[in-house]
């Protein structure tokens, strides 16, 4: 395995212009895709990210609880705990090993590094094993404007998390050969949480797609159990070749919860962006994006009983979305809407709002020109405020040709 540690460099893309210094710091990683391979490369990005790892989990009061629950042995908590992972290993062993090797590398325990990846299913799972009234409230984030039309095929996203992992966020370069060293698999892109598996934040992969995803708050639990939303993304990110597959990958019968996936093909002529609701046990609903369309945390198409305490924000964001006229009708009309902070308790672009979430940066996909754009402030401040630009992968021959430009 070879890796390359990039620092605030920009790489692996064709970049447009002046931009900033990228904030976040990055890695790439050429790894074979075997279960030895997965380890290795997650026990070197444990370690390359082993100071973020560790900073993040020391101010994540709401995960020091949680694992405090799943600690004691036969508690109800380390039941859970033990049932979700061993159905996530099962189904992912190659990522459930890279998790292991990131336990190792960023010398955090394997059951702490293992619950960053199951954290809502087991805080779910408690709250459904106890009462309503011992919900821990988490609070809704990130928001999507999409926006198709003549000349126009792109989506923007607002990521939204605890304030504290303003800084504390990296870039994953990844790369996933198999047996054959000279034959590519799939490489991709992704804004990466500390200790969490790459592909739970905005990504792009060699075969022409761009993805974000919107946390939602089903009330339950799938019976039994299922696979989790962490898991579930990278795989997405990994294997997708097709939007279409994209939001079936996304929606596994296994499913625990539920999410918003937002997936576009990158093409001059034949783009395509495809928003999709997922619920526990793999229900979906999918909508091909004509117009102008809105996602934040809430179900808008499905019927499923969701958890009220999370969405307080999500319900203020769209009602500004639909109190403003006329809709966006450009990626920059996007951006626009959101940067916008006109409801100062529950603004769209946050910075310490009433839930205490932070718009840890904004990214926007031109599906048409193949590009993505990253602002780090608020991006009605426009160019001023870009981090990275580069362009996307067209194909999977382009992605090759990139990862072969840099990893030699």
């Amino acid at each position: 395995m070879r890796v390359v540690c990039l620092g605030a460099a920009i790489l692996w893309g064709e970049a447009q212009g002046e931009v900033a210094p990228s904030p976040f710091p990055e890695a790439a990683f050429d790894c074979p895709n075997t279960p030895e391979g997965h380890f290795d490369c997650g026990k070197q990005l444990g370690a390359r990210f082993a100071g973020l790892i560790g900073q993040a989990f020391s101010l994540d009061i709401r995960l020091q609880k949680l694992y405090e629950k799943i600690s004691p042995v036969n508690s109800t908590g380390s039941r859970i705990f033990k049932m979700l992972a061993d159905i996530n290993s099962k189904r992912y062993p190659l990522l459930m090993q890279e998790v292991h090797g990131m336990a190792e590398g960023s010398g955090q325990p394997q059951d702490f590094v293992v619950l960053a990846n199951l954290r809502q299913e087991v805080e779910t799972a408690l709250a459904n094993a106890s009462n309503a009234s011992a919900r821990t409230r988490v609070p809704d984030a990130c928001t999507d404007v999409m926006v198709v039309r003549e000349g126009v095929t792109g989506f923007a996203h607002n990521e939204d998390y605890d304030s504290f992992l303003f800084d504390k966020m990296y870039l994953v370069r990844q790369t996933w050969r198999s047996t054959s060293p000279a034959v590519v698999s799939v490489s991709y892109v992704s804004f990466t949480y500390p200790g969490v598996l790459p592909g739970w934040a905005p990504g792009w992969n060699s075969h022409g797609l761009a993805m974000t995803w919107n946390v939602l708050y089903p009330l339950e639990l799938k019976p039994g159990g299922g696979v989790a939303v962490a898991f579930v993304c990278r795989d997405v990110l990994e294997k997708a070749r097709s939007a279409q597959e994209a939001v079936s990958l996304a929606a596994p019968r296994d499913l625990a919860l539920g999410q918003n996936l937002n997936v576009g093909v990158v093409s001059a002529f034949a783009s395509t962006l495809l928003t999709a609701e997922t619920a526990p046990g793999g229900a979906s609903n999918v909508k091909t994006v004509s117009g102008t369309w809105f996602h934040a945390n809430e179900y808008l198409r499905m019927r499923v009983q969701q958890s009220s305490s999370s969405l307080t924000s999500s319900k203020h964001r769209r009602a500004t979305f639909e109190a403003t006229e006329p809709k966006p009708q450009t990626l920059a009309d996007a951006l626009h809407m959101l940067g916008d902070t006109s409801d100062r308790e529950y603004p769209i672009f946050r910075r310490h709002d009433a839930t205490q979430e932070d718009t840890l940066f904004t990214v926007a996909f031109d599906l048409l020109a193949g590009q993505v754009t990253v602002y780090r402030n608020n991006p009605r401040f426009g160019a001023a405020v870009v981090v990275l630009q580069e362009k996307l992968w067209a194909a999977r021959a382009a992605g090759a040709a990139i990862v072969n430009r840099f990893l030699v």
